[in-house]
């Protein structure tokens, strides 16, 4: 664990930019820039209080310095929008149920989140129309039309199933 700590400071240091003083300069209390030097080349470990300094001067979570490889890569590689929905519990067992679905099966789960997407804009809309402050969008045949296949489920994956 020491050396993962030690190389992965470096290595998000380096992509931010930064030296080892300028680091150091960004840590609030005092730690000197040969410290992070330590750190990085595995002579010194440092304490939790101090690594989480360090992470916040960062902008990296604590969690980043204790992943295993190939999780700490992973968050490496996501756009920052996927880090958002990572932070949240109830998308992140979301996320680990995508892995077990067949690839077949993604059209018609981006078909079902664009409908219930289009349902919660529905709704908002008739919420503020309601109060007055918003002018209808969507016409009524087309709302109709959305909220019978909604309701009923009617018409799901016929796209995909067309196309086969």
């Amino acid at each position: 664990m020491k050396t993962e700590i030690g190389k992965r400071l470096k290595k998000i240091r380096k992509e931010r930019g930064l030296t080892q003083g300028a680091l150091a300069s960004r840590i609030s209390g005092k730690v000197d820039y040969t410290y992070i030097g330590k750190i990085e080349r595995d002579i010194q470990l440092p304490s939790i209080k101090i690594l989480k300094r360090i992470s916040d001067a960062l902008s990296v979570p604590l969690s980043y310095f204790f992943l295993e490889e190939g999780t700490a890569e992973l968050l490496e590689l996501l756009p920052e929008d996927l880090k958002e929905i990572a932070k949240n519990e109830k998308k992140q067992v979301f996320l680990r149920a995508l892995k077990e679905i067949n690839e077949e099966d993604i059209p018609l789960f981006i078909e079902i989140i664009d409908i219930l997407n289009k349902h919660r804009g529905i709704r908002r809309q008739d919420e503020l129309i309601d109060k007055g402050e918003r002018q209808p969008s969507v016409s009524v045949k087309e709302k109709e039309e959305y909220l019978k296949v909604a309701e009923n489920r009617e018409g799901y994956g016929e796209k995909d199933r067309k196309t086969d």
